[in-house]
């Protein structure tokens, strides 16, 4: 199962490559689930545990002693700017020896080479390093990196080099050892506390000795919250969330409010069904104002907490709820729905596709409910279609 972080991160980035189905799956292979159409999420309390420019410039200043760090500083003009992105990348590695292996990597290029926007998004995670280099690979210089193996300060610098001669930028050779220095150091964290997305711009000095690390982003994997240091445990205890996203993530469920305007509420169960819903949606016209995973095990209560999570959002106009019984009992899973619908007194329109163990037995149960939310429909596309067009008109009320 993926972890909260890593579900997130895929959502951010398939946004920002714009990347066709199965388009960023490549690119993270750590998280098991496909990618969806959908739009940017939110820029704050949407990451599940991640350090922002100014706490991840302090942790960094704290826990590897870094000389120079800062959430954010313009660049000097004698300094050359490199935007860095190191992730959980899961794409092959070919070595040497001819063998191929996976892990994850590191991406570097000019900062001038980014759209401002993106420059100054470093500090919150930007994936403007990844989109570049799907657009002007030339431009990025990535390496793969073993976890059991050590990055050594030769293969470091090499990196920097072969940025900085690709770039035309101007960098002093102990600038550069500086620098490799950091980026060591940056690895070790990331392997130690199980990182996921660390981004940072690294200003060199053209002329003499110096390196700054500007507007750091650090995301952890929150399924190994128990592993990381007590630090890092506070710090995510003490994490900014809002209280709809609170109770949905103390619930159990997998939920992750986006920003671009959406006003379909999408809800089933597993990240991939979750994501695949999201994809009819899109496909069909629509914009879904969420991810919704409802998590291991499906019953009534957790089937009631998702439909009340998604009729707390006041975007939300339409409900579409798509989920496959394999396991899953869909006729617990109506229950659940039902529940929230009647002691919430909701009134949207609520699409519902259920198939396999107990769908029969659902349908029924909705039907006999007397409740005139619900819409049941058997073809996928016909039912996005339909919470498509029921949000539209939803909307213009």
């Amino acid at each position: 199962m993926a972890s909260r972080s890593q579900l997130r991160r895929l959502v951010a980035c398939h946004d920002a490559v714009r990347l066709p189905l199965g388009g960023v799956l490549p690119l993270l292979r750590s998280t098991p689930a496909r990618p969806s159409l959908v739009s940017k999420p939110q820029r704050r309390n949407d990451r599940y545990f991640s350090l922002e420019a100014k706490a991840a410039a302090s942790f960094l200043s704290e826990h590897i002693r870094l000389k120079q760090v800062t959430h954010d500083e313009p660049a000097s003009k004698n300094a050359s700017t490199l935007a860095v992105l190191l992730h959980a990348d899961r794409r092959p590695q070919h070595r040497p020896d001819g063998s191929v292996r996976f892990g994850p990597s590191i991406q570097i290029c000019a900062a001038s080479d980014l759209p401002p926007s993106h420059s100054a998004g470093l500090g919150t995670g930007d994936v403007g390093i990844m989109k570049l280099q799907l657009i002007e690979p030339e431009k990025v210089q990535q390496r793969g990196i073993q976890v059991s193996d050590e990055w050594s300060q030769e293969e470091a610098e090499e990196l920097l080099r072969e940025v900085s001669v690709k770039a035309g930028i101007e960098v002093a050779e102990a600038s550069r050892t500086e620098a490799a220095s950091v980026l060591l150091e940056l690895w070790k964290l990331f392997k130690e506390c199980e990182g996921i997305w660390f981004t940072l711009r690294l200003d060199l000095s053209k002329e003499a000795p110096g390196v700054t690390v500007v507007r750091p982003f650090l995301e952890f994997d929150d399924f190994a919250l128990h592993r990381l240091p007590s630090s890092l445990q506070e710090l995510h205890k003490a994490r900014p969330r809002d209280s709809n996203t609170a109770q949905a993530e103390d619930g159990g469920l997998f939920y992750i409010k986006l920003s671009n305007g959406g006003n379909i509420g999408s809800f089933g169960y597993g990240a991939g069904n979750a994501m695949g819903t999201m994809d009819g949606l899109t496909i069909a016209g629509g914009t879904p104002a969420n991810f919704l995973d409802g998590g291991g095990g499906a019953n009534r209560v957790n089937s009631r907490l998702a439909i009340e999570t998604l009729n707390r959002d006041a975007d939300v106009k339409t409900i579409f709820v798509n989920t496959f019984g394999g396991i899953t009992q869909t006729d617990i899973v109506a229950d659940g729905v039902i529940d929230a619908v009647k002691e919430n007194g909701m009134r949207q329109p609520i699409v519902v596709r259920v198939k396999g163990t107990g769908s029969d037995e659902a349908k029924e149960k909705l039907l006999a409910s007397g409740l005139e939310n619900f819409h049941i429909r058997d073809d996928f596309k016909e039912a996005a279609l339909l919470a498509v067009e029921l949000s539209k008109s939803e909307a213009q009320e």
